[in-house]
């Protein structure tokens, strides 16, 4: 949905691995992607730290754990077809069975995989501002005085409007 923030999982044109999204349009459409049906979800994003806007292909958490795993499969029958291919290049039939599955590949490529962005440890977080940031608190108390009161400060300027801290 339109202002639905996520985790990027892969490396794009607005953005790397784990920086936060936010989706400004949205549009659903049905798709073949590997043999499985999916909806497909046209976006246009933006990073939220560099505010680089771009236009995505996302899948839902559950389609794109299917593709995910085919595509694994699929990438080592397409190692094996290419040296197979290599030792012997008089094979077209390997050739072109390797062309055929690259580009079915190439379509999963185009997919950028996503996250939920609810859960970003405070490490990872440094150097970020946040929208809106839930700290939580429950096991702070573990930790030194000194420790503690570095991992509250990074966490708690963190944010760009809204701080939340939980205890449970």
């Amino acid at each position: 949905n339109a202002g639905q923030y996520l985790r990027l999982e892969s490396r794009t044109n607005i953005g790397n691995r784990s920086e936060i999204i936010e989706i400004i349009d949205v549009r659903p459409s049905k798709r073949i992607i590997l043999d499985i049906e999916v909806t497909q979800y046209d976006v246009t994003a933006e990073n939220i730290f560099s505010a680089d806007r771009s236009k995505l292909k996302i899948l839902s958490y559950t389609d794109q754990d299917k593709i995910e795993a085919i595509a694994k499969e699929c990438y080592k029958e397409l190692s094996n077809l290419w040296n197979t291919y290599r030792a012997n290049p008089s094979n077209e039939a390997n050739k072109t069975k390797w062309k055929d599955m690259r580009t079915l590949l190439n379509e999963v490529d185009e997919i950028t995989m996503t996250s939920s962005p609810f859960a970003l440890t405070i490490h990872k977080s440094q150097g970020r501002t946040i929208p809106t940031v839930f700290l939580d608190t429950q096991n702070i108390n573990i930790y030194g005085r000194d420790i503690k009161t570095k991992l509250l400060y990074v966490g708690s300027s963190r944010t760009k409007s809204d701080l939340h801290t939980i205890k449970r």
